[in-house]
């Protein structure tokens, strides 16, 4: 629960102090929980009745309306070189829809989406330097910012073997799948994973690009 007035119901304070700051504390949980819901004007009121025998705490709660998000814009860093045109990214390619509640949850899948679709194009560099999200307190709507440093065009470089000490590296070689100087791909570092791993020669296996 976001409530501590209702976890914490079967230990109340011993003074009226004390239950009105435990209530008020729960204002900002609440207020949270419901902007996590997409109800970015949502109210908490907390009302008090110390006069009755068992001190009536009511929470008074006005949600307002879902945010549909209305615009979501992605920016290449502007003090980086640009290497990544990002207009040609479509957003259903990373999950996203416009006019769907704009829940910080859709937010933060759009941004893990992104990079890993930035990844799948050879960018395994690209990180989110920026995030802007504007509520629009008059038509309640949601604008999402992000602003992105694509990094470098990856290509593979030299590939080092760590840990093993009974298998010769002429294995190893015969089993990757890429060749110095191709376009970086994280499904050939996959596929070079699996099929490692299926021999069983190995309690782990480990392909992973250099920072």
């Amino acid at each position: 629960s976001s409530s501590l007035l209702v976890t914490l119901q079967e230990s109340p304070p011993s003074t009226r102090a004390g239950v009105k700051r435990r209530a008020e504390s729960d204002i900002p949980r609440l207020v949270q929980k419901l902007h996590s819901r997409g109800y970015y004007n949502a109210r908490v009121e907390i009302k008090y009745d110390f006069e009755s025998t068992s001190n009536t705490i009511n929470i008074l709660i006005d949600k307002g309306v879902v945010y549909p998000l209305k615009d979501f814009s992605i920016l290449a860093e502007e003090n980086s070189t640009p290497t990544f045109d990002f207009t040609e990214l479509s957003l259903d390619q990373i999950g996203v829809e416009l006019n769907e509640p704009a829940t910080p949850s859709m937010i933060v899948n759009a941004e893990a989406s992104l990079l890993k679709l930035m990844d799948s194009l050879s960018y395994p560099f690209a990180k989110i330097t920026k995030r802007e999200v504007i509520a629009d307190q008059k038509d309640k709507t949601i604008q999402v910012i992000l602003t992105v440093d694509s990094g470098p065009l990856a290509y593979f470089g030299p590939t080092t073997v760590t840990g093993s000490k009974r298998v010769l590296t002429p294995y190893f070689e015969r089993k990757i799948l890429w060749c110095e100087g191709e376009l970086y791909s994280p499904e050939k570092l996959r596929c070079t994973q699996r099929s490692l791993e299926s021999h069983g020669l190995f309690n782990s296996v480990s392909v992973e690009h250099a920072e």
